[in-house]
């Protein structure tokens, strides 16, 4: 009887203690109310720099905050992402505290914000408000992208850009290298841009072929931002091709060279901007001339002609024989096994500028992709054009869109196709495979003999016909002990010598 006593007190207890609770709210919908966001010192919001918000709401006691979102929209509320480096920082009693970044974006310059969250009570039904916060405008510090340097036949310099950054007062372009010494430009005006922006260098060199460095960078000076969240110098170089310029195979373009030109471009850069890894740029830059716009001599084409030809087709190599003073100065640096092709291989016009040079480095997919091409070309007596819309969001290389357009590359994801990532084997075959393809539509091509390869098992099945058809032809080789190594990688040198065995098997 005691026993039953004490129960039924305890259960008075609780249910006076509930009658005090506010049950109203209890089972209420939690309302979210104000809501505020801290930018820091300053009163607007530079991209990537942190943001820290505060949330009031009305909750009961006793209901607890299951989760908390915040979305940021730029198209006014059709398309919703999460917010970065997001984390909730908790309750006071009276706001909910978080922090969060948005993206460094060109895209993303008019934000929209989206609070939502989760409540559960002690009673009653869980609840999910969610409001909108009123619309803003973003600071965007993008750096520069795509920069890029073009030789003109005048020997000026075009310059192009992508400006990401609607906070700088102007550009500043540097200029290193050439005999006529260091120059600063100053492109004004591009505050609140956003897009393509372009400059002619014309203070360049008239008579002869010149090696130029720029660097280019946003000027922020009007606005406060953290340190981290600046935007970064970019690079591009060139060789000037005045029409009467004089090309020369100098020591001068060699790497202290261009450290040297580098030191002296960085020391030109505004003060409050973040060092700057120079060694990392020398790694970037070619052993004796830009690589990309490499001013080639007058090789014959396959069939007779010179460099202009487009004649081809499988004929030998006709026209006078280039001198062996240059071809031993382009070859530098290979093995001694491959000398002797490579220098076949640059006749036959079956390399880039941007595989000659750095022979023991592994090729990429962008620089195997030029040479891809040059197969094609060479075996069809075709020019191959560049696909009208890139597909790539990743590369604008032309030798890329070139092959893309016959067929030869792919992506590697829907809208990208990783130019710098090394190529394996098996990828290579499939290269080769598609542009013998593209160049002799009508070869038939015999897939079926399978390889004596140890490691066939380890072929990608979508590589496995291509692997046959280069051992078949014995363009591919194994690595020893009878492997393919099908995802190994593949210097310059061993790349251009499959290049130019392929042609020899099918021309």
């Amino acid at each position: 009887m005691n026993m039953i006593r004490k129960i039924a007190g305890f259960t008075a207890l609780c249910l006076f203690i509930f009658a005090l609770l506010p049950i109203s709210h209890a089972h209420a919908a939690v309302k979210l109310g104000n809501i505020s966001l801290d930018f820091g010192p300053q009163a607007y919001n530079v991209a990537g720099e942190k943001i820290k918000i505060r949330i009031m709401d009305d909750r009961a006691i006793g209901t607890s905050l299951e989760y908390l979102r915040i979305l940021f929209s730029s198209d006014n509320g059709k398309n919703w992402s999460n917010v970065l480096d997001f984390h909730q920082e908790g309750y006071d009693g009276e706001y909910e505290t978080a922090t969060f970044r948005l993206p460094i974006d060109p895209a993303v310059t008019r934000i929209r914000l989206r609070v939502s969250a989760k409540y559960s009570p002690l009673l009653g039904s869980d609840s999910f408000p969610t409001t909108d916060i009123y619309t803003y405008e973003m600071m965007q510090p993008g750096s520069a992208s795509n920069f890029v340097a073009k030789a003109n036949q005048d020997g000026s310099v075009a310059l192009s850009w992508n400006d990401n950054s609607n906070m700088e007062s102007y550009y500043q372009i540097n200029r290193g290298g050439g005999k006529d010494g260091e120059k600063t430009f100053i492109v004004k005006d591009t505050m609140n841009h956003i897009g393509p922006l372009s400059f002619v260098d014309k203070e360049t060199s008239t008579d002869e072929d010149t090696f130029y460095l720029y660097t280019i960078i946003p000027v922020i000076d009007q606005f406060v931002m953290d340190n981290e969240v600046k935007p970064s110098v970019q690079f591009a170089s060139v060789i000037s091709k005045p029409q009467n310029g004089i090309l020369k195979f100098k020591e001068k373009f060699g790497k202290l060279e261009m450290s040297a030109i580098i030191s002296k471009v960085i020391t030109m850069l505004p003060k409050d901007y973040a060092k700057v890894d120079e060694d990392a740029i020398v790694q970037k830059l070619p052993d004796f001339l830009d690589p990309e716009e490499i001013k080639w001599p007058d090789l014959p084409t396959p069939g007779g002609g010179g460099s202009g030809s487009s004649t081809g087709g499988g004929a030998s190599t006709g026209g006078s024989p280039v001198d062996d003073a240059v071809l031993e100065e382009l070859v530098k640096g290979s093995s001694d096994w491959a000398k002797g092709e490579l220098k076949q291989a640059i006749q036959l016009l079956l390399t880039t500028a941007a595989v000659i040079g750095n022979y023991q480095q592994p090729i990429t997919r962008e620089h195997f992709a030029g040479i891809a091409v040059k197969l094609y070309e060479t075996l069809s007596g075709k020019k191959a054009e560049a696909v009208s819309t890139n597909p790539f969001t990743d590369t604008t290389s032309e030798d890329v869109l070139k092959a893309n357009n016959a067929g030869i590359v792919f992506g590697v994801a829907a809208d990208k196709f990783a130019p710098d990532a090394t190529i394996s084997r098996q990828e290579i075959c499939v290269m080769l495979q598609r542009a013998v393809q593209a160049a002799k539509p009508a070869l038939a091509m015999d897939t079926s003999h399978k390889s004596t390869f140890a490691d066939e098992n380890s072929i990608a099945p979508w590589a496995i016909d291509a692997v046959r058809f280069a051992s078949n032809l014995s363009i591919m080789s194994g690595i020893g002990d009878n492997r393919m190594d099908p995802l190994g990688k593949t210097t310059r040198e061993q790349a251009i010598v499959l290049v130019k065995r392929a042609f020899e098997a099918l021309k």
